[in-house]
């Protein structure tokens, strides 16, 4: 009689998922290049074969919609619109899992973002009501940090760009707190500094650059201009409030 075939082993944890804190913290730190290295590191190590191997297993699922959002989102940022209706399409198209009920809202989710960017960029009639949408996702606090970090950065943007920065300030309020690494931590202190000085909110404005020049004391010299404009900005703003 034939013997069954083995079941498939579940995989251990990917090694480069190891990395995600160093990677988070180097790069609060202001510290990119190193940032970047890990981040290397991290992608060789979990690379799935196929498009088929990265949606069999819930972790390699995980990393395969972590990715596809991500090149979209740094295409988007820098203008670049190309990639952003494939991936909204890739995005809406991954099938819902049993195993985990997040793991089928995290596509969902990750399309709602990139959407609302692409209307504000494309000038679409609904940007207003899309940005609203995100916002109302954001501000229920979903299980996912990726989400959370970039897409309350994204909403104050936008919020800004719309002349609210009310809203904006709102969004960038909303940090993640605990123990895990926080991404873009330094870059909510800032651009919460920044939005606090436009509104007037000069003792937040100087409180929040302050941390924000703190954690980055050992920025990499790339940031030496940029961080020297930001100590210019404090000390206005100090000379004014008299601080």
């Amino acid at each position: 009689m034939e013997s069954e075939a083995p079941p498939p082993t579940r995989p251990s944890p990917p090694a480069g998922s190891r990395s995600a804190p160093r990677r988070t913290w180097r790069l609060n730190r202001g510290q990119p290049s190193r940032g970047a290295r890990l981040y290397d590191e991290a992608i060789g190590a979990e690379r799935p074969a196929t498009a088929l191997d990265a949606l069999f297993w819930d972790e390699a699922r995980e990393r395969w919609v972590d990715a596809t959002f991500l090149v979209a989102e740094a295409a988007i940022a820098r203008g670049d619109t190309s990639h952003v209706a494939g991936a909204l399409l890739r995005l809406r198209a991954v099938p819902p899992t049993d195993s985990l009920p997040v793991l089928t809202a995290i596509p969902r989710w990750y399309a709602i973002l990139l959407d609302a960017q692409l209307a504000a960029v494309t000038h679409r009639p609904d940007s207003a009501a899309r940005l609203t949408s995100l916002d109302s996702l954001l501000r229920l606090g979903p299980d996912n940090l990726t989400l959370r970090a970039v897409g309350n950065l994204v909403v104050a943007r936008l919020w800004e760009q719309r002349g609210d920065l009310t809203r904006a300030r709102a969004a960038l309020l909303r940090t993640n707190r605990g123990p895990v690494p926080t991404p873009f931590a330094s870059t909510y202190l800032r651009e919460r500094a920044r939005v606090a000085a436009a509104l007037g909110d000069t003792d937040a404005a100087i409180r929040d650059y302050r941390r924000y020049l703190g954690a980055r004391a050992e920025a990499e010299p790339a940031l030496a201009a940029h961080l020297a404009s930001v100590r210019a900005e404090l000390a206005r703003l100090e000379r004014e409030g008299g601080r």
